[in-house]
């Protein structure tokens, strides 16, 4: 269930195979150890998690309403797998300018480390940038670093949040 995919990806161990300090195999099995559940059952929350997370159709084009004339970058927790997907279906449909992962970058959000390499890698100024996560957590960082923080609860929501944010509410 999505339930039990939540708590093991809450687990530490999880968390050091999003920060590629662990394989794909060492994580399952340490999961397994940790919850008491089996390898098969972690792959399984694993998948389901990961079919639940698909982009939908309405934020491919939110994002892509607001691309024009602005940088946009992604910032997530993936283990390598994940990230290699992420990066295939982000350079398929041209949605962002850059994608920085945990697997490559060592740390994790919230970690303040992780917002560090993003901001001096894409030579942005925080004070001019708009941070989404659907975690709270992240969102605080993000703030610490005097980014607009937004928490992200439906499309609808957001949708409304940005465009205040990025458009003349005369020209709107």
């Amino acid at each position: 269930t999505l339930r039990t995919a939540r708590k093991i990806f809450e687990t530490s161990v999880w968390f050091e195979y999003e920060k590629g300090a662990i394989s794909e195999s060492q994580c399952y099995a340490g999961v397994a150890d940790e919850l008491e559940l089996s390898v098969e059952d972690v792959t399984r929350a694993h998948q389901l998690f990961q079919d639940s997370r698909a982009l939908q159709a309405s934020m491919i084009n939110l994002v892509q309403s607001l691309k024009p004339g602005r940088r946009m970058y992604a910032m997530t927790n993936t283990s390598k797998l994940d990230d290699e997907r992420l990066r295939h279906h982000f350079a398929d449909i041209a949605l962002f300018d850059c994608t920085f992962s945990s697997y490559r970058a060592g740390y994790r959000k919230p970690d303040l480390a992780f917002y560090r390499i993003v901001l001096e890698s894409t030579h942005t100024n925080p004070l001019r940038t708009i941070f989404v996560d659907s975690s709270l957590d992240n969102v605080l960082t993000a703030r610490s670093f005097g980014m607009t923080g937004v928490l992200f609860t439906s499309v609808d929501d957001l949708r409304h949040t940005l465009y205040n944010l990025c458009f003349d509410p005369v020209d709107r």
